[in-house]
């Protein structure tokens, strides 16, 4: 069975050394100390996983800068880390694995909870308490199809599906397949209370927490949608998937495809069209802030190429170990000159101003319209412009098209 050989290849492996770390903090404090991520509730797939190292301090410290408490700890320990702003301050230290190290309060309720992340401790105590192998078995099948089909993460980039709805998921369902089931039947708004905290979520959840098309209400956290990332596309994207999958099931489903593998896929069969993958660099390591740059700059890719009389048929982001665009647009602008449209003629005030702005001015349907010189010849010349726009430079180290198709006529 596909699902049994893929299970065997997610076997998860424990190459971390996450208890020497822990071991050379405990040596400067007797805080309580809790593994957390995916090796803590055994859901990663081999040695694909991510290791949150939770420091526990007592409620007492409420509103203290433990942040500053534990920088200065982990000093002491001699970790080399790496501060990021947030809500509260937490470090990564860049060992054989990247290891997030986590001040969180001590607690025993959400209620009492200082900031969102004092909770994580208490998600991975229900998970592991209500899990048994063949729910770490599904909820590593739902991750790696989640992946296969670019909608696994809640970043701003993605807008998907975190690791802990995946585990809300197949808690609810019970299996891989039952939520492969239940998706494909899926309606426009899906509601999922597994501790069937609320009659009717729709009308006692805060409106702002109901806006997406899927609710799902954290079990520990009533008054919270866990799933408040995942947008439209991310759910479409994953019912059809699911769709497919049932009726067709192949392993290649989940398969990654490699940057090379989903430049080959962008291509169209359109001698009008090329297909360009731009690599970005960042300075900046951080895995969701990258990601988030490199969305905007597609935007701003997007948004100059269509503006200057170029098609962009698609155009996404690859943010694995490479980070890159990859685009498919019209070789040269799809007209002759580049037509603006202007206001509607019962605005006289604004009609003359646009008649002062432009030479060649001409009224269509309503309203004045404009035609200017097209300003760049091929896309690859609008990109090398487009590339030096202080939007994008101010958002990268280094961007370049690295590798285009070539039309055949």
């Amino acid at each position: 069975m596909i699902e049994s050989r893929v299970a065997d290849q997610l076997s998860p492996s424990n190459t971390h050394r996450a208890e020497e770390v822990i071991n050379d903090i405990r040596k400067q404090t007797d805080a309580t100390i809790q593994i957390g991520g995916s090796v803590a509730k055994q859901t990663h797939g081999g040695d694909d996983y991510d290791v949150d190292i939770f420091i526990k301090y007592p409620l007492s410290r409420r509103g203290d800068t433990i942040s500053d408490d534990l920088a200065a700890l982990l000093d002491k320990a001699g970790l080399d880390v790496e501060r990021v702003q947030a809500s509260r301050d937490y470090f990564i230290y860049h060992g054989d694995h990247d290891y997030e190290l986590v001040p969180v309060l001590n607690i025993d309720d959400p209620s009492q909870a200082e900031t969102v992340i004092d909770v994580s401790p208490l998600h991975v105590d229900y998970f592991n308490d209500h899990a048994d192998q063949d729910i770490r078995r599904g909820v590593r099948l739902l991750k790696q199809f989640m992946k296969a089909n670019h909608v696994y993460g809640a970043e701003s980039h993605i807008n998907g599906f975190s690791g802990h709805v995946v585990d809300l998921l197949v808690l609810a369902y019970g299996s891989f397949d039952d939520v492969l089931d239940a998706a494909e039947e899926w309606q426009p708004k899906t509601i999922i209370d597994l501790e069937e905290h609320h009659d009717t979520p729709m009308l006692t959840l805060n409106e702002s927490k109901t806006h997406g098309p899927l609710i799902v209400v954290d079990p520990i956290q009533p008054d919270r949608n866990a799933a408040a990332a995942v947008n439209q596309a991310s759910y479409d994207v994953f019912k059809d998937a699911a769709k497919a999958f049932l009726k067709t099931p192949l392993e290649s489903a989940f398969h990654v495809p490699t940057l090379d593998e989903r430049f080959e896929g962008a291509q169209v069969n359109d001698d009008d069209y090329t297909t360009i993958q731009v690599n970005v660099a960042f300075e900046d390591n951080r895995h969701d802030v990258t990601g988030s740059r490199l969305q905007k700059i597609n935007d701003h890719l997007d948004r100059r190429l269509n503006d200057a009389n170029f098609h962009v048929e698609t155009s996404f982001i690859h943010h694995d170990n490479t980070s890159a665009i990859i685009l498919t647009a019209t070789t040269t602008p799809t007209t002759e000159d580049n037509v603006i449209q202007g206001p509607p003629l019962d605005q006289e005030n604004h009609v003359e101003r646009f008649k002062a702005a432009h030479d060649v001015v001409e009224e269509h349907m309503g309203r004045v319209i404009a035609h200017e010189p097209n300003q760049y010849e091929t896309v690859s010349e609008a990109l090398t412009d487009i590339f030096e726009d202080d939007y994008v430079t101010s958002r990268c180290q280094r961007i370049t098209a690295d590798k285009q198709t070539t039309p055949t006529n």
